[in-house]
Formats: C-alpha cells, structure tokens, sequence
C-alpha cells in the first residue's frame, strides 16, 4: 500500500482507492523575485502549472466526480503577486 496524489500516473497492475473521510492534501508553490529577470514569466508558469494539474487530474474519473462536492480541493485559483 502507498500514499499516492489523485494525479498519481496510471500504473499496470496497481489500483487507486480513495481514502474514506479526510483525504490527504499536497501543497506546490512557485515562487520568484518580482524585481528579478524572471517575473515577467511568473503568471505565464502559473498557468502551465494550472493546465497540467487539471489535464493530469481528468486522466482520473473517480476523482474528477468527487471535485465538484468537494471545492476545497483541486486546482486553487490562481493569482500574480
């Protein structure tokens, strides 16, 4: 048995049950220097790391189905600093 996030990569011989109750939560932040050569591009990642949550998560039905009762979880809104 293995903890694993709801994105988890589909795996030949291994099943994904939901935990009952509390799931588990997963935190990524990203982070740069607004005065830094890289800020321009801060909002752009954001996005690309938005669109690849949300594309990895929809390869999972179960979870998919669970989002909409639950809103505290999945994707946050995103916002530039």
């Amino acid at each position: 048995m293995a903890l694993c996030q709801p994105t988890f990569r589909r795996t030949p011989g291994l099943v994904a049950v939901p935990l009952a109750s509390a799931p588990l939560r997963w935190r990524h932040l990203i982070g740069w220097n607004p005065e830094g050569p890289a800020a321009a591009f801060g909002p752009q990642v954001l996005r690309y790391a938005a669109e690849a949550y949300r594309e990895t998560a929809e390869r999972n039905p179960r979870y998919t189905a669970w989002l909409p009762t639950h809103p505290e979880y999945g994707a946050v809104a995103l916002h530039a600093a």
